[in-house]
């Protein structure tokens, strides 16, 4: 297997985890409406954890002189910047080549903003 073809599979498998939880979605929003709303406050719960732990770990690699670097070459990860982009982390998705530092932007948490020159 070469390297295009590892990350063929792996945005393939980001692609088939993505259509698994739209289709949860779907599923949870066909509910009784007591059903539906218990179910997306779950949702709703899960990402808000989820999006803290994330937030603690952009900030703890920000806080670090080579975390900004390995931030962004965690950015170049697909499932990572669809992840981060999901949480108002960083902006929507771009392909890794357009991965810049002024792309993690200013969401509620000052500290999540990087610094940085900006991209010409």
């Amino acid at each position: 297997m070469t390297e295009s073809d590892g990350t063929a599979a792996a945005g393939d498998e980001l692609e088939r985890l993505a259509e698994r939880v739209d289709a949860e979605v779907e599923a949870v929003e066909d509910l009784d409406p007591s059903g539906r709303e218990r179910g997306l406050a779950l949702k709703r719960a899960v990402e808000a954890f989820h999006r803290a732990g994330l937030v603690a770990v952009v900030r703890r690699l920000k806080a670090d002189p080579r975390g900004l670097e390995l931030l962004l070459d965690l950015l170049a990860e697909p499932a990572v910047r669809a992840l981060f982009a999901m949480h108002g982390i960083v902006r929507q998705p771009a392909p890794p080549e357009a991965v810049e530092p002024h792309d993690l932007v200013q969401i509620r948490l000052p500290v999540v903003a990087a610094e940085g020159p900006p991209c010409a």
